[in-house]
């Protein structure tokens, strides 16, 4: 799994967070925040190597709870990306992201699955979607 955090001080970002092999598994976005509130701005999801639609399942969840189960846990957004394709999806106003301030005990996690319902944890048989999520603070 190739996971990345890259600061991005161009006028539209301030980080990137790259996975290039996403999982039908929870993982957390962690690393420093520089403090304060946190906006999502751009989910893009490269799934042109793959026969399958994919879905990108991102959820909240107290650290002190660990990390959610996929299939248990409700997710709070579901991004589709058709089989095939490159799909950028952007919020001009970003998602505020409050529970990533430091002093909350919050942590987002994302997991890419083949369904988009609840209960359905497969995960994508091909070639793995490449998931970016771009913040700004």
């Amino acid at each position: 799994m190739a996971i990345s955090k890259r600061q991005d001080k161009g006028s539209f970002a301030d980080f990137v967070w790259e996975d290039t092999s996403p999982t039908a598994t929870y993982t957390a976005i962690t690393g420093a925040i520089n403090g304060g509130t946190v906006a999502l701005v751009q989910v893009d999801i490269d799934n042109t190597a793959d026969s399958s639609d994919v879905y990108l399942k991102m959820m909240v969840q107290q650290i002190a709870s660990g990390a959610p189960v996929l299939g248990t846990a409700h997710e709070h957004m579901i991004f589709k990306a058709p089989a095939g394709k490159h799909i950028i999806y952007t919020f001009p106003e970003g998602i505020l992201m409050a529970w990533l301030e430091i002093s909350i005990t919050s942590q987002l996690y994302y997991a890419v699955t083949t369904g988009h319902t609840h209960a359905e944890t497969t995960a994508t048989e091909g070639t793995a979607a490449t998931v970016k999520l771009t913040f700004t603070d």
